[in-house]
């Protein structure tokens, strides 16, 4: 099992190795988009309609820029057109892969909201006490077992099908280590994003201080986010295909 310790510290290096790349990549693809919303969203119709499209458009594009890094760039430097060089031919099992887990994770709340449903005519409180815990394990269970599945889908030939069953193959033989790493590192990550966000709480709105902010949160948590890349890598190198 890949230390917490060692994972997190591979994804900080990946990220000081390409510190240059992803300050322009989240500039260029999540920071920009992020300032013209702010300015023009709510100027014109059509304006929020194209800022609606660069926003959707910077997602995609910095995902699949950020996933690549973290992937191909653990011990080289990739330029901004090497970490999207592919986008192309992936975009459409991008886009499909969180299309599946996005619907597989809303059918794991559905038992909760189910039974909270059900139980709203006796108390309110008792059905809300009972659903969400259920949601929550719901999404933590999927959550975890589809955790390689975009991964296997980008830098495998599996189909969706495939890639399900590889992520799911590799989880279940150690699901509980694999869950309390995933819940380490995203506990930690969310501390660090929030109290980056700390100080809006006193401020008045400032567009420029909120993107600087917005870029401080994604930079701050990527050695995190990497580590679930270095857990892929550590559980699938060398593994025959």
């Amino acid at each position: 099992m890949l230390h917490l310790k060692k994972g997190i510290h591979q994804g900080y290096r990946t990220v000081m190795i390409n510190a240059k790349t992803l300050l322009l990549s989240i500039g260029l693809f999540l920071l920009l988009p992020f300032l013209l919303t702010e300015l023009l969203a709510t100027q014109h119709l059509v304006l929020e309609i194209i800022t609606t499209i660069l926003s959707i458009t910077g997602s995609i594009i910095i995902g699949f820029s950020l996933i690549t890094i973290g992937f191909e760039g653990n011990k080289k430097q990739l330029t901004l057109q090497e970490s999207i060089r592919h986008l192309p031919a992936k975009i459409i099992p991008l886009i499909g892969t969180s299309i599946l887990v996005l619907g597989i994770s809303v059918l794991s709340i559905l038992p909760g909201i189910i039974i909270g449903i059900g139980l709203i005519s006796i108390s309110e409180v008792l059905a809300l006490s009972i659903a969400i815990p259920i949601s929550i394990l719901g999404l933590l269970v999927s959550g975890t077992f589809l955790i390689f599945t975009t991964y296997e889908v980008l830098f495998s030939k599996h189909t969706y099908i495939q890639a399900l069953q590889s992520s799911y193959d590799v989880v279940k033989k150690r699901f509980w280590n694999i869950l309390g790493f995933i819940v380490v590192v995203q506990f930690i990550a969310i501390i660090l994003a929030s109290l980056i966000n700390l100080p809006l709480l006193f401020m008045q709105k400032n567009i420029l201080i909120e993107t600087i902010i917005t870029g401080l949160q994604v930079i701050l948590i990527l050695p995190f986010s990497f580590s679930i890349i270095e857990l892929y890598r550590h559980f699938y190198h060398g593994k025959k295909r």
